[in-house]
């Protein structure tokens, strides 16, 4: 990951995985610690089932600012394409009928089980570090060919319908994805799942702010000194709110045993920074939804979070 001091990169390696970062030769700097949602899916996944998925609204392609690792310097880069994500949880709809996805995958087999012979042999010829490797590649195909039988067999009724669209990428994106979320988590396909937000295009940011400006330089840092740029930022985490507000809500709507499923599912809302001058403290968190935690509380922790960064300022 490419931070080299820069805040965002490092509250963004942190934020989940509570974690100081590790300066490499490079001046690179990484996360030590893979991401609590990794830890969570580790307990909590099905073997056949995908263990977590990774979704991004804008900056899909930059690696280097996300908050998932799924071990030290190890990040989880998200998909962007809403439709990529559909094909990828949804192999089968329309093109084979539920009733004979058993049928194609048995016809199948297993590639491990048509080549076990080959692999033993050439198992035995290796050194103990190469077996190893060949091991750990042994077990991550197997692991998937589970998912992918398991996820094929699935039965799902609540299999979403992307929205048309109306012109608004980042709202028409981020709603496709909360749909694609909440059948994910309603078909038990995933039982972790992210989506990560680049900066909201200025369209979004109230009546206040030239819709041709970078957010980023203009608004987000001078929002503690000038009333426009408060009042800008206010209706850029007002936007926000109601995303969140949005996957709520969905998931609330789907019956679930005898509530719905956000009653058996935790939503966490946060940032990768406390404020939009780069500080990390206090850093707010919101949770929705149901479990054990006792909801309806403001609870505020004590400022002791430590330099996160050894190059940071």
């Amino acid at each position: 990951i490419k931070s080299g001091g820069n805040a965002h990169d490092i509250g963004a390696a942190t934020g989940l995985t509570g974690s100081l970062l590790e300066k490499l030769q490079d001046g690179n700097q990484v996360a030590k610690n893979p991401s609590m949602d990794q830890a969570i899916a580790e307990v909590i996944r099905r073997e056949d089932r995908f263990g977590s998925l990774q979704y991004s609204v804008g900056g899909g392609g930059d690696v280097a600012f996300q908050p998932t690792y799924s071990g030290p310097g190890v990040v989880i880069p998200p998909e962007g394409q809403p439709q990529a994500a559909m094909a990828r949880l949804f192999p089968m709809s329309g093109v084979v009928a539920q009733s004979n996805r058993a049928m194609v995958h048995a016809s199948q087999g297993s590639v491990l089980d048509l080549v076990a012979d080959q692999y033993e042999l050439f198992s035995k010829q290796l050194g103990g570090a190469d077996r190893q490797k060949l091991e750990a590649h042994r077990d991550l195909v197997r692991d998937l060919e589970k998912t992918l039988v398991g996820v094929s067999n699935a039965q799902c009724g609540n299999i979403p319908t992307l929205p048309q669209g109306s012109g608004d990428w980042f709202n028409d994106r981020t709603d496709a994805f909360t749909k694609i979320i909440a059948s994910a988590v309603s078909c038990d396909l995933s039982r972790v799942l992210s989506l990560t937000m680049a900066t909201l295009p200025a369209s979004l940011c109230g009546p206040q702010a030239d819709p041709s400006a970078d957010v980023h330089q203009m608004y987000a840092h001078h929002g503690h000194e000038n009333e426009v740029a408060n009042a800008v930022m206010t209706d850029y985490y007002r936007t926000h709110a109601n995303h969140f507000k949005d996957l709520v809500q969905t998931l609330d709507a789907i019956p679930e045993g005898n509530g719905s499923v956000l009653d058996n599912t935790l939503v966490v809302w946060c940032s990768e920074l406390a404020n939009g001058w780069h500080e990390m403290d206090p850093w707010p968190v919101v949770m929705a939804g149901g479990g054990m935690f006792n909801m309806g509380r403001y609870v505020r922790w004590a400022k002791n979070t430590p330099n996160p960064s050894p190059v940071a300022n």
